[in-house]
């Protein structure tokens, strides 16, 4: 079986030595120009051929015998170009075939003057094909006026444009001239003055101003004020009708006026007295005062106060009552129904509640505003639990059982102890400590008051440590055994087995076996060359594969899985690894997807 390379091989100017072309007895029926180049030696006619790219199959395989040349050329001059010497199709002798530009017409001489600029025609082939030009009107001036007077500017010469206190004048960078209000600076002035009766002064009655704004004319009128008449006037109170009177102003001048003042609904009433010599106005409160007043100051009410309203707000922050009992729910006839109580409001906080339950008869809170708990009432709890505090004698009375309803006792049990409910016997006089069903070495009793010590040890054959987490507690714990000291060893997870870092965990037969094969998963990766695997790319004839080994020290080997006939036999392509993630599989000519697949396996 020949290996077969899918990429072109380069010796990098080096020598095939011991090399044999293809031997054939008869030339192959190749067509296409996907053969042209290759090189075969019949045996049959002893000779080397090289095919020429035909699409048929006349004339595909040249002979290279020594004898061959240059039977014919043909010269295809082209737009532009002209046989300058030599024949343009000559097919015996020496040839000798000279090229030139050809010339074109009515292009060549000097273009452009003072008053004339060139205008130049180009084709695709960067030629000039035409020449012309275009003329260029002289200057003669121009002149400025101001509707008056005119004024004639000659070329360079520089038109100032002045300003004064109510134009302003700028020029910019970008060749802009600004004409425009100047700012105008004033000061503004008030006066008054209080005339008397028949006096005059002078007002503006009106002021003129053209289409852009400018203050045109300006008209002033004198004002003269009426002379005083002293007219006299004598009040009196004239008749009404219901919560109404009525002021006359009687005038000297003989005009009476009448004042007339109008009661409200709901607040004020009016009555007034006409008799003569007596004439007054009365303004009273009416016994009843609708819609919603505002009282700026303290209010007194000596008598009771009765609030008909659903809703009584009091805005203070103070509120001091005489009386030691309040009422809620003053408005409750016959069976009772409806619970009542105290709520604080606590702001941001949940409010809390004080509530008497119509359905329980009893008092009841909330921390919550939602869920209550019942106070407990007489009979409930028994605040007597226990009436001895000595139990270090037999006799001793103490709590046997307790009873909690929601979170208060409410009933509980005694009994009276004994010696020998404390693990002992009524007369104590020591205990023996033994060690697996025998007495201690170095005495095994233990008096009443003596002190057992228990001693850690942690030496290099292992041992145990202890500990006094809590009170009345003792925690005994095996040393850690290591590579020099026996203890407890705890077993390493398959994570930690992969890992390798843990130095003081024992590995499992299965930690190991998860450590290999993560080992060898993490060394090797194959895929089928197909773009629309996820690691593919395909570029033309060129996959990129992203392999993930994070390493560019990879042997990689592409194999044929052609389908219908893989046979897994490695192909030579041209393959390159440009970082630690990725490789290029580049064949020379077009593959069909699926029909290779590389293997690639990290050195480690």
């Amino acid at each position: 079986m020949a290996i077969k390379f899918l990429h072109n091989i380069s010796l990098e100017n080096l020598e095939l030595k011991n090399a044999k072309l293809d031997v054939v007895t008869s030339d192959p029926t190749y067509v296409g120009a996907d053969y042209e180049g290759r090189v075969i030696y019949n045996a049959n006619d002893n000779a080397i051929k090289f095919h020429n790219g035909s699409t048929t199959n006349g004339q595909q395989w040249v002979t290279l015998d020594g004898s061959g040349d240059i039977s014919s050329v043909t010269v295809n001059a082209g737009d532009g170009l002209e046989v300058e010497a030599g024949s343009a199709s000559a097919t015996s002798g020496a040839f000798s075939v000279t090229l030139g530009i050809a010339d074109i017409s009515g292009v060549a001489g000097t273009y452009g003057s003072a008053t004339a600029i060139p205008r130049i025609t180009v084709n695709s082939r960067g030629q000039v094909t035409a020449v012309t030009t275009n003329s260029v009107s002289s200057y003669s001036g121009w002149s400025i006026s101001d509707g008056t007077t005119t004024e004639a500017v000659a070329s360079n010469d520089t038109v100032t444009v002045s300003q004064n206190d109510e134009i302003e004048v700028a020029v910019s960078s970008t060749d802009t001239l600004t004409i425009g209000h100047a700012d105008v600076s004033r000061s503004n002035t008030t006066s008054s003055a209080s005339p008397a009766y028949g006096a005059t002064f002078t007002a503006v009655d009106s002021v003129s101003s053209n289409a852009r704004g400018h203050v045109t004319g300006v008209n002033t009128k004198t004002v003269t004020l009426p002379a005083s008449d002293n007219t006299t006037y004598d009040l009196k109170v004239a008749s009404g009708a219901s919560n109404t009177a009525i002021l006359q102003l009687d005038a000297s001048s003989g005009d009476d006026d009448a004042v007339t003042f109008t009661g409200d609904d709901d607040a004020i009433a009016i009555t007034e007295v006409t008799t003569e010599g007596s004439e007054e106005i009365i303004f009273n409160l009416k016994d009843t005062i609708g819609g919603a007043r505002t009282f700026s100051g303290n209010v007194i009410v000596s008598g009771n106060l009765t609030v008909n309203g659903t809703t009584t707000s009091v805005n203070s922050n103070e509120v001091n009552i005489g009386d030691n009992i309040l009422v809620l729910n003053s408005d409750e006839t016959g069976t009772p129904s409806a619970n009542a109580g105290i709520e604080i409001e606590r702001g941001s906080s949940t409010n809390v509640r004080f509530i008497w339950n119509e359905n329980t008869d009893r008092w009841t809170f909330s921390n919550d505003g939602s869920t209550y708990y019942d106070i407990p009432i007489t009979g409930e709890y028994n605040p007597i639990i226990g009436i001895d505090t000595d139990i270090t004698t037999s006799g001793a009375t103490v709590i046997d059982d307790i009873t909690l309803q929601d979170g208060v006792i409410t009933a509980a049990t005694t009994r009276t102890l004994t010696l020998a409910d404390l693990g002992g016997a009524d007369n104590y006089v020591g205990w023996n400590l033994k060690l697996d069903g025998s007495n201690t070495t170095g005495g095994a009793s233990v008096a009443s008051t003596e002190e057992v010590e228990f001693l850690s040890t942690t030496t290099e054959h292992g041992g145990v440590t202890i500990t006094n987490p809590a009170a009345n507690d003792l925690e005994f714990n095996v040393v850690q055994g290591t590579t020099t000291k026996r203890g407890a060893l705890e077993l390493a997870t398959n994570t930690e087995a992969t890992t390798g870092t843990d130095t003081a965990r024992a590995v499992t037969p299965a930690g190991l076996k998860a450590h290999v094969d993560t080992a060898i998963a993490a060394t090797g990766f194959a895929v089928d060359l197909n773009a629309t695997e996820g690691s593919v790319e395909k570029t033309s004839n060129t996959y990129t594969v992203t392999h993930g080994l994070a390493s560019q020290d990879l042997i990689v080997q592409v194999v044929d899985i052609s389908a219908g006939t893989p046979t897994f036999d490695t192909v030579h392509v041209d393959i390159t690894r440009p970082n630690t993630s990725t490789i290029t599989v580049a064949f020379a000519s077009s593959v069909t997807d699926d029909d290779y697949r590389v293997l690639i396996q990290k050195v480690m």
